[in-house]
């Protein structure tokens, strides 16, 4: 980019930076025969050991903004906007369920389309969040209207957060990015590999800021356990894709490998939705409360105060209270998460590190390995490499994920973000 002035700030030639999101990269996996390349880089360049991510799913936007999600309200992937339905849309939609359940059941020829056919085309024009028809999961149908996207635009778009992130930063400076591979912009429809060829592809562009996101962990974490063999053929690959990526980019490039957070395997299960039901029998979901179940937490909103309640006791005791807690506003203030109430849940319970909420919304079988425990746990934590043209060689023991949105605004010489509570890693080196 050629010096000029944008909105008074003065642009320089950079040099490239390619991010590289290593979803759910534990610090260890980090070995000299499993990823020989990275192990080259963290000790030729600036090496974060660990990287510890805030609780929650929306590691995202904590990297993007460098706020908390007690700042950013981003929390978990999927909220209400509303918790109740009328009753007619509500018997309309109970019945779409128990007629996808049938025909699933039955399965035969035809089944899967007449499935797809009840259970997103009829309930399509009743989103409110159309990104809802493609994030349905395992979710209940009477409660996908009521459900939206905590970060459902693409992370490039100004304001894209609802806050100032690094690439509102960057963009406003002029400089030019590349999001075609990274996440919710991806165009690439096939496997990490393919995101890999599409970047290699665009070297020649333009661009000051490359970004791709490589989940093939996230994946082999979840279905083969953190500690797996596939897991470890699996960092041996994207390392093998990472020395493409750096042989294929011009050698002033500067690279950012960041692993998000880590994985723990899965040592025990709860039902909650069979507690509620057994234990509190004259309860009924979506007439008198409305019950989330992400992967380890429970979510509960009720709708009147006498069945909040019998399920605040409810929580509160065995056989809650042995495989996890319920979150109260002086612990939601210890984890820097928004605190119980109408957005995320008026009961919040997360599950102790192992326990994994099953059956859940968005898994069809138990899950090996899991996330979304408390980070001050090794195992949760992942790691970030930045290496490249005029990057001086350190170590950092730990650092937090909400550092990488002012080291991105750092590497361009530009101011971070107004809400950033994080610190550039380059300012770190001891």
């Amino acid at each position: 980019m050629l010096e000029g002035h944008t909105q008074d700030l003065i642009i320089i030639f950079m040099p490239p930076l390619i991010f590289i999101l290593l979803d759910a990269f534990r610090w260890d996996y980090l070995q000299p025969d499993t990823a020989p390349t990275l192990w080259q880089l963290k000790e030729q360049g600036l090496y974060a050991q660990k990287l510890r991510p805030s609780f929650g799913f929306c590691e995202l936007t904590e990297s993007a903004t460098g706020a908390r999600p007690d700042i950013s309200e981003k929390f978990t992937q999927l909220t209400f906007i509303e918790t109740r339905h009328s009753s007619s849309k509500k018997n309309y939609l109970n019945l779409l369920n128990w007629a996808a359940e049938k025909v699933k059941n039955y399965g035969g020829r035809g089944s899967t389309r007449m499935t797809r056919w009840l259970t997103k085309d009829l309930i399509r024009p009743m989103l409110k969040d159309p990104q809802m028809s493609t994030l349905s999961y395992n979710i209940p149908l009477p409660l996908l209207p009521l459900l939206t996207a905590v970060e459902a635009r693409r992370y490039t778009d100004r304001g894209a957060f609802g806050i100032e992130s690094c690439f509102d930063v960057l963009t406003n400076a002029g400089y030019k990015i590349f999001d075609d591979t990274y996440v919710i912009n991806n165009k690439v429809s096939g496997p990490d590999q393919d995101r890999v060829a599409q970047l290699t592809s665009k070297v020649t562009s333009d661009h000051d800021l490359y970004m791709i996101y490589l989940g093939g962990c996230d994946e082999y974490g979840h279905n083969f356990g953190p500690d797996s063999q596939e897991l470890k053929n699996g960092v041996t690959q994207q390392d093998t894709w990472i020395a493409q990526l750096i042989k294929t980019f011009p050698k002033d490039s500067r690279f950012l490998v960041v692993g998000d957070h880590g994985m723990l395997n899965v040592t025990n299960t709860i039902d909650i939705a069979a507690i509620i039901k057994r234990e509190l029998p004259q309860l009924k979901h979506t007439r008198d409360f409305t019950l989330f179940l992400d992967s380890t937490l429970a979510r509960v909103w009720w709708h009147n105060n006498q069945t909040g309640q019998a399920l605040q006791k409810l929580f509160s005791h065995p056989p809650f209270t042995p495989k996890g807690m319920v979150i109260d506003e002086t612990e939601a203030k210890h984890l820097c998460i928004p605190p119980p109430g109408d957005r995320y849940g008026q009961i919040i319970w997360r599950a102790n590190p192992g326990v994994m909420i099953f059956p859940d919304y968005f898994n069809a079988k138990i899950p090996v390995g899991m996330h979304g425990y408390p980070t001050h746990i090794d195992e949760q934590k992942g790691m970030a490499i930045l290496w490249g043209k005029d990057i001086p060689q350190g170590h950092i023991d730990e650092v937090e994920l909400i550092d990488i949105c002012p080291t991105i605004c750092d590497l361009f010489q530009l101011p971070s973000p107004k809400q950033n509570q994080g610190r550039s890693l380059l300012d770190q080196i001891g």
